[in-house]
């Protein structure tokens, strides 16, 4: 497996795509819609490989606290995990794992201090 931080072009575009249909086809997250362009403009793209064969994604971006938490301070920067998807076949086999430590290793220059687990807030109603 490698992991590999790439830029949004369109190819990294349509493989997002193809993931996020796959997942939304699932039918495994409540409430969960496949993504389009807009909702991929502004993220950092981490993808996870078998070869050349894509087998997970994770993707958010870096944004400031907007009040203080018992966690951290008001405006303090985190990176906020958009997604983070495995395709099935690959689950439970350290995927997720390694994207995330991949990804916060790569935004830690971004963010003061280790980055926070963030979820998006329509995926825990």
């Amino acid at each position: 497996m490698t992991i590999a931080e790439m830029p949004l072009t369109d190819e990294t575009e349509q493989t997002l795509l193809r993931l996020s249909a796959a997942w939304a086809a699932e039918n495994s997250c409540r409430g969960y819609c496949a993504n389009d362009h807009a909702d991929l403009e502004g993220n950092r793209f981490f993808l996870a490989f078998h070869g050349d064969e894509p087998i997970g994604y994770l993707f958010g971006h870096v944004t400031n606290a907007t009040q203080s938490s018992t966690v951290m301070a008001e405006n303090t920067p985190f990176f906020e995990v958009e997604e983070l998807y495995v395709i099935p076949e690959m689950r439970s086999h350290g995927v997720g794992r390694t994207l995330f430590r991949y990804a916060e290793t790569a935004v830690r220059g971004a963010v003061h201090r280790p980055p926070q687990l963030e979820s998006h807030p329509a995926l825990l109603s």
